[in-house]
């Protein structure tokens, strides 16, 4: 065989091979949400539910709380494109038993209900230490880490690091 065949040929043939497993990859790693998991999926009506209790975790003073970091958007989304169907499938739970517990502290609706009533209501659950709010509670100082209004009222900013010293005595909080 001569060697510009040898050489077109298996350009050909390692072409194909790599189109063919990044098929295979992309199929595999880029699942669409479909109808299996849609029962697990978080709402916007969760996403309000989240901003009430992130604004109880951490209210608004002279700065931003969490219903202004709008944390319940991105919970929700985290939750929705980033998690797995099992881990999905046991936050649903944890938010379930979350809502139910507030809906029966609160007399059933969350928006008419007073300040002085969710925080007697998450004093209960501080308290007794339940696991769903414990998740919960780490998910929203999370999320209120992360976003703009976290970042930029509670961390220092530097637009230019500059060199890294492990032993610092200042740090970013």
């Amino acid at each position: 065989m001569e060697r510009r065949k040898f050489i077109e040929l298996n350009t050909w043939f390692l072409g194909l091979a790599t189109l063919n497993v990044g098929g295979l990859i992309s199929t595999v790693s880029c699942t669409q949400n479909n109808d299996s998991n849609e029962g697990f999926l978080l709402t916007a009506e969760d996403a309000f539910f989240l901003n009430e209790l992130a604004e109880i975790i951490i209210p608004a003073t002279d700065t931003p709380g969490g219903r202004e970091a709008d944390v319940g958007s991105f919970i929700v989304l985290i939750h929705n494109d980033c998690l797995s169907d099992e881990e999905q499938k046991e936050n649903v739970g944890y938010l379930k038993s979350l809502r139910s517990f507030y809906y029966e502290e609160l007399g059933g609706n969350f928006a008419k209900s007073s300040v002085d009533e969710w925080m007697s209501a998450t004093q209960i659950l501080e308290s007794e230490k339940h696991e769903f709010y414990v998740r919960y509670k780490k998910l929203i100082v999370s999320a209120f880490s992360s976003s703009e209004v976290g970042t930029s009222v509670f961390m220092k900013f530097n637009l230019v690091p500059g060199r890294y010293d492990g032993c610092a005595t200042e740090r970013a909080w």
